[in-house]
């Protein structure tokens, strides 16, 4: 397809939703930057507002769900002392969605100057048509609540035409098939493959070897990134870990990088790392656990907990790089790109020797 300047982008609530709820991480950052050199203009609907605002809303319930139950309310009041207020599930939940809503809003027609379309411009027989006859969002292989979707996509394709083409930025395969069968919508799975969409070319392999072969330039992010991301032990059940600090950097792999300041000399990076870390952990002693076998369960009756200095697993990661004359190169906001966090093996196979 032929790209214009800028060029109008739709991103997904899925995409809005991994850059947390500042929408901060560096790809969001990489976004603010193309819409400030004029490369891109983003697009969303009222919808997708509401389904980023939910999200957020859902993972905060989750968190103070408890502080609604009685229980919790009796028995902190009884052995701790503390009076928790009675709260309303209902109010709690409304009152998160529209602290959240209000946020999300704000960001995208603020810092990312999104061009709002609403979804009551959609005819409800057009998307019902699709529905009947399987098109669009309604293809074979498609989930059974495919409405806000389908409405969604309907209010984005409104505006593509040849001479102004929509870019669609969606890991949703969903998308897909509405996106091949619309003439002037294209879908991409990455923003590496919406910055080659856009014509922004990688970096040669001279700068990427220089950036990858000082490992040193990582050691601080990368340290912050495991600080605030979640670590899961692939050998053991319903382990808790936490990480207390890094050792160093193991290993380092930049796969590509893309330039995405002119003066500033910034550029986006996507890498593969490992470390190797020291971390905190506990869980259920599942080598003593009582075997129930009515319900086919081990039942653990006591916990085991530690510190240990664990390798992490590969991990994808982006970064943002500060090039500037006379300096060395500054490595900031690295972002884990893995949505399930980062695997350590607790106990490797030499432990049991």
């Amino acid at each position: 397809m032929e790209i214009t300047r800028p060029q109008r982008v739709f991103i997904d609530a899925n995409t809005w939703i991994s850059w947390g709820h500042e929408l901060n991480k560096a790809e969001a950052s990489t976004l603010e930057d193309l819409i400030d050199h004029g490369f891109v203009k983003v697009v969303v609907t009222d919808l997708t507002i509401n389904e980023v605002a939910k999200k957020f809303r859902n993972n905060d319930f989750d968190k103070l769900e408890p502080f609604t139950r009685p229980d919790l309310r009796h028995t902190a009041k009884e052995h701790l002392g503390l009076d928790f207020p009675e709260v309303d599930k209902i109010e709690l939940r409304q009152s998160l969605f529209d602290h959240h809503y209000k946020n999300v809003e704000r960001a995208l027609r603020g810092r990312f100057r999104a061009e709002v379309r609403s979804i009551d411009e959609v005819k409800p027989t057009d998307v019902l048509k699709d529905y009947t006859h399987g098109a669009g969002l309604f293809g074979p292989s498609a989930k059974k609540d495919q409405f806000p979707d389908a409405f969604i996509f309907a209010a984005i394709g409104q505006a593509a035409t040849k001479d102004e083409p929509l870019l669609v930025l969606s890991k949703d395969g969903d998308f897909a098939k509405a996106c091949e069968e619309a003439p002037h919508i294209h879908r991409v799975d990455s923003l590496p493959r919406l910055l080659e969409a856009l014509g922004i070319a990688p970096e040669d392999d001279e700068l990427i070897s220089t950036i990858e072969e000082d490992i040193d330039l990582f050691q601080e992010p990368l340290a912050e990134l495991l600080a605030d991301t979640f670590l899961d032990a692939e050998d053991v059940e319903d382990a808790e870990i936490e990480f207390v600090k890094l050792i160093g950097v193991k290993s380092i792999e930049v796969k590509a990088m893309y330039r995405i300041g002119e003066k500033e000399q910034s550029y986006i990076g996507f890498g593969k790392a490992s470390a190797d870390i020291e971390v905190r952990y506990s869980h259920p002693d599942w080598e003593s656990a009582y075997w129930d076998g009515e319900d086919k369960v081990a039942i653990p009756h006591e916990s085991v907990e530690g510190t240990s200095d664990v390798v992490t697993d590969d991990f994808l990661f982006s970064f943002l790089v500060q090039i500037e004359k006379d300096a060395a190169p500054h490595v900031y906001n690295c972002e884990v790109r893995e949505p399930w966090g980062i695997t350590v093996t607790l106990y490797p196979q030499d432990h049991y020797y």
